[in-house]
């Protein structure tokens, strides 16, 4: 004899359940406003300045500036990628917090990191930055970034 409920199995409670979860959960809405980014928060660019290796050890050190026309906490990352004999390629990146006030019009910023993969050597490397910042209200969030490269630089000692 076969029989046939009309409950609903666990399985359609929970994806039904979660289905109702997405539904409600908050989302942001982003308006797309400035090149760049979402809105002009004041972050207007990022430039690199010196690129250097310790052959010894392999860390790379990055310094550089970004520029902006409002008071604002930009996150600063940069990523450098270098092959290394034939086929071997090395990468790693790092990061930093900088402040940036309107009235200097711009701030410096250096960060230093190692490869996830082998040692950097002085030569030829490739090289991005970008810089972003950012806040949210309870509706809705926005963004501003800027970005350099990726770009052909040499590590110097």
């Amino acid at each position: 004899m076969v029989t046939t409920s009309t409950r609903p199995s666990v399985r359609a409670i929970a994806i039904g359940g979660l289905l109702g979860v997405l539904l409600m959960w908050p989302t942001g809405v982003v308006a797309d406003t400035a090149p760049g980014g979402n809105v002009d928060l004041g972050l207007d660019a990022i430039t690199i300045s010196a690129n250097t290796v310790q052959p010894r050890t392999g860390l790379v050190s990055v310094t550089g500036r970004i520029e902006c026309s409002q008071d604002l906490e930009a996150y600063v990352w940069s990523d450098v990628s270098q092959v290394v004999g034939r086929v071997w390629t090395v990468s790693g990146g790092g990061d930093t917090t900088v402040e940036c006030l309107a009235a200097d019009g711009s701030a410096d910023f250096s960060l230093s990191f190692y490869p996830g993969n082998g040692k950097f050597v002085p030569g030829r490397a490739r090289l991005e930055a970008f810089a972003d910042t950012g806040y949210c209200t309870e509706e809705e969030c926005f963004y501003d970034d800027v970005s350099i490269g990726p770009m052909t630089v040499r590590l110097s000692r």
